[in-house]
């Protein structure tokens, strides 16, 4: 993440104090904290403006003097195309809490979302917000995307004046599982017990986790997969039967969630054992008398 604000600690303090009288829960530390007080521009301006938090990219914005927090605001002039775009997050958008205000009850707020560097804009879950009236009110939105690069707040209304505005990087979701193949126990002639451990699920439940395996190296997820009796994480066992005599197998552990499957770096073999042949039987020799 490149997006900054040098001066954190400051808007964080201030923010913390307002959201505790306000009633507002305070959000996690932002990637992206930005309260306007450095570099706004003091006529309308259209173009990048570099600010704490990073190069933002304005239409027909002012610096203002109606605020949330601190002396200043960014003020977005009722004309068509006023805007702000944020600078550019490299690892995706998590959550974006700002506060607005708007000069007339009719007053609008679209907040976009871009994956391509601002190319193209699709509205966020639960935008616009319109009647904003003329008193400062939070909105906060949940995006969870790793994809999203830059969010665009875009006058739909009235003139809007926009503060204290947090956005945190993706977070991530649940990850597919990892699992390790552990060494074969029980071996006979036919039959072996094959092992595995599945070290983390991910953070998302293991439905399936087992083994596949072959006589030859270089172990698929396609040959043979022998599924355990349960999923979840931990060692975990898998009886395999009808194996040939004396022969060599290759195997590898694999675990399954919803976002995909994991097949065990680690490949390790056992060899079956040999039948052993049963004692002869010796008759008694016929005697002829």
């Amino acid at each position: 993440m490149t997006t900054k604000k040098l001066n954190r600690w400051n808007w964080c303090a201030g923010f913390g104090l307002a959201a505790l009288l306000c009633g507002f829960s305070r959000p996690a530390m932002a990637d992206l904290a930005e309260g306007f007080e450095t570099g706004m521009p003091t006529s309308y301006t259209t173009g990048d403006v570099a600010l704490g938090s990073g190069t933002w990219s304005f239409v027909n914005v002012i610096r203002g003097t109606t605020k949330y927090a601190g002396s200043y605001s960014c003020h977005i002039r009722s004309a068509t195309g006023a805007q702000a775009q944020t600078p550019t997050f490299a690892e995706g958008v998590g959550t974006i809490s700002f506060w607005v205000y708007s000069s007339t009850a009719s007053g609008g707020l679209q907040v976009n979302l871009s994956t391509d560097g601002g190319a193209t804009w699709t509205p966020a879950a639960g935008s616009p917000f319109t009647g904003l009236g003329s008193t400062f009110v939070q909105k906060q939105i949940t995006v969870d995307n790793a994809s999203v690069n830059k969010v665009q707040f875009y006058r739909t209304g009235a003139t809007i004046s926009l503060d204290e505005v947090a956005i945190t990087s993706y977070a991530g979701g649940p990850a597919a599982p990892s699992v390790t193949t552990v060494a074969a126990s029980g071996i006979g002639a036919t039959a072996a017990t094959a092992n595995g451990n599945v070290t983390d699920d991910g953070g998302d439940t293991v439905t399936e986790r087992g083994v596949v395996y072959k006589t030859g190296s270089g172990v698929t997820i396609t040959d043979n997969p022998t599924a355990a009796a349960a999923g979840g994480t931990g060692e975990y066992s898998v009886d395999l039967s009808s194996l040939d005599v004396n022969q060599v197998y290759y195997f590898r552990a694999y675990a399954v969630n919803s976002v995909d499957t994991t097949l065990a770096a680690n490949e390790l073999s056992f060899t079956t054992l040999a039948n052993v042949p049963a004692a002869p039987t010796v008759d008694l020799p016929l005697i002829n008398i």
